[in-house]
């Protein structure tokens, strides 16, 4: 029986601001880590390295508080991934790759800039609910996103003091 594995990074602690820090002789053992807090890590600067697409195990990511401006359309490799937590980023746009995680529950896109979803999403059949507190959606969007997503509860709070 297999162990639940958790990660959670300081970049206080690991000083691994810009490294790749899921390489070298022990990389492979990264495969097996289930959950992976990244938060904090400020990646918006150096972006998200590509090794992280290769934890193809992951069941839950946290991306938050990391200044990114994209996310990667090799986002579609970690198609084990229920939660998905991009909170108080810059991202106006989600890749359509993002179709690809059949098995999320979860996205949360907590003030950031995004005010629509991919066309790939509606495809998604366990997409439970999607956070957009903080952000700005305009009262006929937020109608036409309920009526593509009717089965996932959608939170739009726009007074959140997010920041």
């Amino acid at each position: 029986m297999r162990g639940l594995v958790v990660v959670i990074f300081c970049v206080a602690t690991l000083g691994l601001q810009g490294q790749n820090w899921v390489s070298g002789k022990k990389a492979e053992r990264w495969s097996e880590v289930e959950y992976l807090d990244l938060s904090k890590m400020k990646m918006g600067k150096t972006g998200i390295p590509d090794s992280l697409w290769q934890m193809t195990q992951l069941k839950g990511l946290n991306l938050s508080r990391n200044k990114l401006n994209a996310l990667s359309g090799q986002i579609c490799n970690l198609t084990s991934l229920e939660q998905l937590i991009l909170n108080r980023n810059d991202i106006y746009v989600l890749p359509e790759e993002i179709g690809c995680l059949q098995k999320l529950t979860y996205l949360d896109l907590w003030s950031n800039h995004i005010d629509n979803l991919p066309k790939s999403m509606e495809t998604i059949p366990n997409l439970k609910k999607v956070d957009f507190s903080g952000i700005v959606v305009f009262p006929e969007r937020q109608d036409e996103l309920t009526k593509r997503f009717p089965n996932t509860e959608l939170k739009f709070n726009k007074s959140c003091n997010c920041h």
